[in-house]
């Protein structure tokens, strides 16, 4: 019975690696080129996470919702229009809401409203990010930490295991391996550094941050499955579930990472003005 759970568990292992390594690898080859080839990768990944999430949730509002996250990819990734976007995404949100009004008497609305929210700020804070002069090396740096935070937090938690991180919310999760994503993440954010223009502080600094971020997007999809009662958002991805599970520490940590280097392009600017 053991060995055959070793090998099961093997199996699983194999499966998760090699479909993880598909994704980076069609990340890496659209981030680089970037256009349309980014932009293209990203709207759709973006749509794979906004049909999961209605799958879960189980409301009306996901055609509003789809136009709405095309509207705001074509604002960004055609328009260049930041505002344009943000415009559209919380019309779109609002407009999803009142279609999932309706049912449930209407309870179900804001979470109608807020799959517009989680598909289309991560897509749009990517795009504007790969918008700008040089941008795939920080994008780069950002997949590098996010990944690195994932895969630390994953084989920390497996051999240190411990004291339960929010058992509420995700069982599985530990401090160890909360502390080892952290630790992971900072490392490859500082062997990194190089990616972004920054000084060596500000990087570990942002480093911490962005793999602060990913674990809590982690944990936020955790609490949304638990909500509706699912183990996985879907089975798109073989060894991962579905597009939401893969992606969740990049859709907390991509708008968190644009804020954080927008605010360090408008000091830097100020200070030499």
């Amino acid at each position: 019975m053991p060995l055959r759970w070793l090998e099961g568990a093997g199996r699983a292992l194999g499966l998760r690696v090699l479909s993880g390594l598909v994704l980076v690898a069609f990340t890496v080859a659209t981030v680089v080129p970037g256009g349309w080839y980014f932009a293209a990768w990203v709207l759709l990944l973006s749509l794979a996470v906004l049909y999961e999430w209605f799958a879960m949730v189980r409301c009306a509002g996901r055609w509003a919702a789809a136009a709405a996250v095309i509207g705001a990819w074509l604002a960004i990734a055609w328009q260049g229009s930041l505002v344009m976007a943000a415009y559209v995404t919380l019309a779109g949100a609002a407009g999803s809401a009142v279609f999932a009004l309706p049912g449930r008497r209407g309870e179900l609305a804001p979470w109608a409203a807020a799959g517009v929210l989680y598909a289309a700020i991560p897509l749009v804070a990517l795009l504007w990010m790969r918008s700008a002069p040089a941008s795939e090396l920080a994008l780069l740096w950002l997949f590098f930490v996010v990944w690195a935070t994932d895969s630390g937090a994953y084989v920390a938690g497996r051999l240190v295991g411990g004291a339960r991180l929010a058992p509420a919310i995700s069982p599985s999760k530990t401090w160890s391996g909360g502390a080892g994503g952290l630790i992971a993440g900072i490392a490859i954010g500082g062997a990194c550094a190089g990616l972004i223009p920054a000084d060596t502080s500000s990087t570990l600094a942002m480093a911490a941050l962005v793999s602060l971020a990913a674990q809590l997007g982690d944990l936020l999809q955790s609490a949304i499955k638990r909500r509706f009662g699912r183990k996985e958002s879907g089975v798109l991805i073989p060894g991962h579930g579905g597009a939401m599970d893969r992606l969740d520490s990049l859709t907390a940590a991509a708008p968190v990472f644009a804020v954080t280097v927008s605010l360090l392009a408008a000091m830097a600017g100020a200070g030499g003005g």
